[in-house]
């Protein structure tokens, strides 16, 4: 973003605030402001300050550790809410000292609200005049945001992931199996026989996975149910297949994160979901090991950048170390990303050059790599029964297996030639023996799917000399009997009408015959950003160091002693020096006898009457939230930050009905069990 782009941001964002709020902000940096004000002028005056380098440079010289982690995160999600801050560093710091540090960031008008703010979503965004020199500082660094790094781990081990292996291999079960429909074929993917086939894959994890992939295959449309059983449609398993090794697993890891539910999203919404898992890649293999801390903040990161709410985060690291991109758990602290999973750009990993074939005589096919020919096609699930699934992969060839790929369309030619070009040698003379001889076999009996016609000698000479009728004319069983196709019935019983003029007899109703072919296709579609300049952002800030910047104690000094020399009441003066320790004051041309107290106000004790009176603002404000300070029945203090959201009851007898943050779980608490009650800013802005 340019410099006028920045500043064009900057204003758009300085517009949309309230009167009051722009009023007081004003009156911070750029002391007194008589009113009526002239609104365009006075965003001007301020852009000029923050555009001084003298002020710039007290103003960087005074940012926290704590505010660099802060403003980092803002930077990478762009625009963020103060609750998905606030959640983002709940391991690290208290929620009341994390949301108040956002609040004094936005004072310092180092954050400010997004353009794009609404009611709903009160947005925030890193000033964009300050974007670049805040990166120049070190003010946007991963390691300050993430913490120290794990310790390297040692030998870990990495499941094998969700991809064409696993699903070639549920089309192979489908097509040689009976699978029952419903619970029955549920209950039949985690029988022993079906297990075996994946041993190895981690037994929990696969008896909880294969039920929930067959329920992705049937929502898609690749799998169908045909009267008991489950068959596939090979079109559909086609176009699956032909998804690149990346797609594929994004789309596996979209549709089971969908199923179980680990985020708050909308129910396709497969973008977003795409979009956080290749940014959570990108971002977890900039770091060796993650630590379980860091592996909460990329998660969460992550999925707040596209926003998405993680509601299973155990559920979803499962889901991410059985699909293979996070490291087996060894012990803590020792978590590694594999990088190749979901961060393949181009296909060049799945060339042929790594791909062998062995056929044996027992026929048994063993191969590693993809089995798919130049051309694309891709049958050895249809045309063998799966056996093994692992690095090195096993299918047999059989009788049977040959029958349904017959079955599904498939020639003795196609198999032939398939198997021929899978192998570097050629296919040993039994099978090749044994292929020609159940080719033959095949061939003895022809089984049509059609509509007979039955016609006079008039017509079946018509039929015969209309060449229309040929594409629909499967076969002549005897002269006068023919063989059409029962999917094109209309078509060719109109010209036949026509052309004959005679009516026709309805045939049978084919709705039930053709009802499998006729469903809704789902399109099989997935989209993720591009890695590139993700990857380049993040690397960048990985190599930021966070350089020391004490705090420039000589002007902080010189601006309490400025104070001091004002004739203003005590109060004013305990105002001004709060501002100067915020550092919302930075220079003497600040310091002007405050006109509204913007500190926090609190009541404790026996003073009944200021605690209620606090506790009623705050429920008729949604800009301010409580801190409390509750007396349990050990007689200790519980302090509890809560939204306010009703004072019930009469005299001295009052109940207080509150969200309790950050999980805003509601609660009712006693009045005279409160000891203390502070009234804080939630935001200057919103």
């Amino acid at each position: 973003m340019n410099e006028l782009d920045s500043q064009a941001l900057w204003e758009r964002s300085l517009a949309t605030l309230s009167d009051a709020v722009f009023l007081t902000i004003m009156r911070n940096y750029l002391g007194n402001i008589p009113t009526p004000f002239h609104k365009p002028q006075l965003i001007k005056r301020l852009t000029t300050l923050f555009s001084n380098d003298e002020f710039l440079n007290r103003l960087f010289s005074v940012i926290s550790p704590q505010d660099v982690k802060i403003l980092s995160a803002a930077s990478i999600l762009e625009a963020a809410t103060q609750d998905q801050l606030c959640t983002l560093f709940l391991h690290d710091l208290p929620y009341l000292q994390v949301q108040q540090n956002i609040v004094n960031l936005e004072e310092r008008l180092l954050l400010i609200p997004h353009p794009e703010s609404s009611q709903n979503s009160s947005l925030l965004m890193v000033n964009p005049m300050l974007s670049k020199r805040l990166r120049e500082q070190g003010c946007f660094s991963l390691r300050a945001l993430l913490g120290p790094q794990a310790e390297r781990a040692g030998s870990v081990h990495f499941s094998i992931p969700f991809d064409r292996r696993i699903v070639r291999a549920l089309l192979s079960i489908h097509v040689h199996e009976r699978v029952p429909v419903a619970e029955r074929g549920q209950r039949f993917f985690r029988s022993q026989n079906i297990s075996s086939i994946f041993s190895a894959y981690n037994q929990e994890s696969i008896a909880k996975y294969l039920p929930m992939l067959e329920r992705m295959l049937i929502r898609n449309g690749v799998v169908r149910e045909i009267g008991k059983e489950m068959c596939i449609h090979f079109q559909t398993s086609k176009e699956f297949l032909e998804l690149s090794q990346h797609k594929l697993r994004l789309f596996i890891l979209c549709e089971l994160a969908q199923e179980m539910l680990l985020f708050k999203m909308n129910q396709n919404d497969h973008d977003s979901l795409s979009h956080f898992f290749t940014s959570f890649s990108v971002l977890a293999t900039c770091l060796d090991t993650i630590s379980d801390q860091a592996l909460y903040k990329i998660i969460y990161i992550s999925a707040a950048k596209y926003n998405l709410q993680v509601q299973r985060y155990h559920d979803l690291i499962d889901l991410l170390t059985s699909a293979g991109i996070l490291s087996v758990p060894v012990q803590d602290g020792q978590t590694r990303v594999c990088s190749t999973i979901l961060l393949e750009e181009t296909d060049s990993t799945e060339s042929h050059m790594d791909f062998s074939c062995t056929i044996d005589s027992d026929f048994t096919i063993t191969f590693s790599g993809e089995p798919v020919l130049d051309n694309g096609l891709d049958i050895i699930h249809m045309i063998a029964k799966v056996e093994k699934i692992d690095t090195v992969c096993t299918y047999r060839f059989s009788r049977e297996s040959f029958r349904q790929a017959i079955d599904h369309g498939f020639s003795i030619k196609t198999a032939t030639e398939f198997l021929e070009s899978l192998s570097s040698q050629p296919l040993p003379v039994s099978l090749r023996n044994l292929l020609r001889h159940w080719g033959d076999e095949s061939n003895s009996v022809r089984i049509y799917d059609g509509i007979t016609v039955c016609v006079d000698e008039r017509i079946a000479r018509l039929i015969d000399a209309l060449p229309s009728l040929e594409p629909y004319k499967i076969a002549v069983i005897v002269p006068g009997i023919y063989l059409f196709t029962r999917k094109n019935e209309g078509i060719w019983r109109s010209i036949l009408s026509e052309a004959a003029a005679v009516l026709l007899g309805q045939s049978i109703s084919e709705e039930t015959i053709t009802s499998v072919n006729t469903g809704n296709m789902r399109s099989i579609q997935i989209t993720y950003p591009d890695i590139r300049p993700l990857r380049q952002n993040y690397q960048a800030l990985m190599q930021v160091d966070e350089p020391n910047r004490p705090t420039s104690s000589a002007f902080v000094e010189d601006l309490h002693k400025r104070a001091l020399s004002l004739k203003i009441s005590k109060y004013d003066l305990e105002e001004l020096h709060a501002k100067i320790d915020k550092h919302l004051i930075l220079t003497p041309q600040q310091i002007v006898e405050p006109t509204v107290r913007s500190g926090p106000m609190s009541a404790s004790g026996f003073d009944v009457q200021g605690k209620l009176n606090l506790i009623r603002s705050a429920v008729a404000s949604t800009s301010e939230i409580l801190e409390l300070h509750i007396v349990d029945d050990d007689g200790l203090i519980q302090k509890m930050m809560v939204e306010a959201k009703e004072l019930i009851g009469n005299n001295r007898d009052y109940t207080l009905r509150v969200a309790v943050l950050p999980e805003r779980l509601e609660k009712v608490i006693q009045a005279d069990k409160i000891f203390l009650v502070r009234k804080l800013r939630r935001s200057i802005f919103f």
